[in-house]
């Protein structure tokens, strides 16, 4: 299961007509180093983790997809 899903998680980055892609925490967990760091890393798509603790990071994620901090206060 690993390397399909690394493989059809590649297979969504490469494709130019997907801006977001969602994905559980549990699935991250599955991934290997090399295609967790590019998902991490990813602009364009942008990927949003939820679930468990990789939730807290959706405030950088939005921040990075869309250039603002929609929770700046200043």
């Amino acid at each position: 299961k690993p390397d399909e899903l690394d493989d059809a998680v590649e297979r969504v980055l490469e494709d130019d007509g997907v801006g977001i892609v969602v994905m559980h925490d549990d699935d991250m967990e599955h991934l290997s180093r090399g295609v967790r760091e590019r998902v991490e890393q990813s602009v364009e798509p942008v990927v949003v983790v939820l679930g468990g603790e990789a939730g807290s990071g959706l405030r950088e994620q939005i921040k990075r997809a869309i250039g603002i901090d929609l929770m700046d206060e200043d």
